[in-house]
């Protein structure tokens, strides 16, 4: 089934944007996932794991519903879905 992945984070150097589309096994849970990610999606630097594991400080959506980490291993993702990881941007 196809999901889309999109990140979109504020570093050092910038901001980074990334969107991809993937194809994974039905019924895997979106904590599975998320584990996976960085390599599925060809990120560069990690986001994914970093999140899961409180060190990046960033939103992750699920069809534009925002998720907390400690709810991803209860949700298993479905055709179509679409999974946003944003972190904040600010400016002055």
């Amino acid at each position: 089934m196809r999901i889309r992945v999109r990140v979109a984070l504020m570093g050092p150097e910038g901001s980074s944007v990334k969107e991809t589309d993937l194809e994974i096994k039905e019924g895997l849970s979106l904590g599975r996932f998320l584990r996976k990610a960085d390599k599925l999606a060809g990120l560069k630097e990690p986001a994914f794991k970093p999140f899961l594991k409180g060190r990046l400080k960033a939103g992750l959506l699920l069809n534009g519903d925002r998720v907390e980490p400690d709810q991803t291993g209860t949700i298993v993702l479905r055709q179509g879905d679409e999974i946003s990881l944003l972190s904040g941007m600010a400016g002055g």
